[in-house]
């Protein structure tokens, strides 16, 4: 017999309805061999159900056959394995302190709440460590006002313009393409500066400034190379 899309269809009609192997069998004028050859190539397990006794409480339960359960449950499968098992003083002294100990642990640990590393308000969401006020506030106004805005061919002495002359400014594919040109890399950067309060005429000094290949700008993504102590050194000097 070909086994086509449609016989394999009622084999698994078949399956869930419950049939034995020698009811789908017969059904499907196949022998038990081939019909167990199918099933092992496509995955399939008999689920037909017999009526077992359980050997703890003594009531009748559906028991799947491969499954070969002995017992309607796991209470009734501790208490049986139990029944038979004895225990000294000790041992049951010791097994009541442990659950002491575990129980005092859950009540001291409790749950912990979150906090917005920026205003320190308590946070109720799971997964975000800012609350939505504070990333409104970074998203639509910090970081356009921390934004380089001089010209660094007026400080010719404190870049490296030719890197500039090298590789050209960095450019998006859309706007040009020069995806190895160079950036200008916020030194304390602009996350740090957000969530320590600083203000963005700061964040955005010639000073706190660095020109680099705008692919290893991605790389150091919106970690600082140094600290805010580093860059008012900086400007003080510049």
């Amino acid at each position: 017999m070909k086994w086509d899309a449609t016989i394999i269809e009622k084999l698994e009609e078949l399956i869930n309805l419950g049939k034995r192997p020698i009811e789908i069998a017969d059904e499907l004028n196949v022998s038990k061999k081939a019909l167990s050859l199918k099933m092992h190539k496509l995955g399939l397990k008999i689920k037909y159900k017999d009526k077992t006794v359980c050997l703890n409480c003594g009531i009748e339960f559906d028991s799947y056959v491969n499954s070969k359960s002995k017992f309607c449950g796991h209470p009734c499968s501790a208490t049986y394995g139990n029944k038979n098992r004895k225990l000294t003083n000790e041992t049951k002294e010791k097994i009541k302190q442990s659950l002491l100990k575990t129980n005092l642990k859950k009540e001291k640990k409790g749950k912990k709440e979150k906090v917005c590393k920026v205003c320190m308000k308590i946070i109720n969401e799971n997964f975000i460590r800012i609350c939505e006020t504070c990333k409104n506030e970074y998203y639509n106004y910090y970081r356009f006002a921390c934004n380089f805005d001089f010209n660094v061919y007026y400080f010719p002495n404190k870049f490296d313009l030719q890197l500039i002359k090298q590789y050209g400014w960095y450019s998006a594919s859309n706007r040009g393409g020069n995806l190895n040109g160079v950036s200008k890399d916020h030194m304390f950067s602009v996350k740090d500066g957000f969530i320590n309060k600083i203000a963005p005429e700061i964040i955005k000094h010639p000073a706190n400034c660095k020109l680099m290949l705008h692919k290893e700008n991605n790389i150091k993504k919106t970690n600082s190379s140094i600290s805010i102590d580093e860059l008012l050194d900086r400007i003080s000097k510049w």
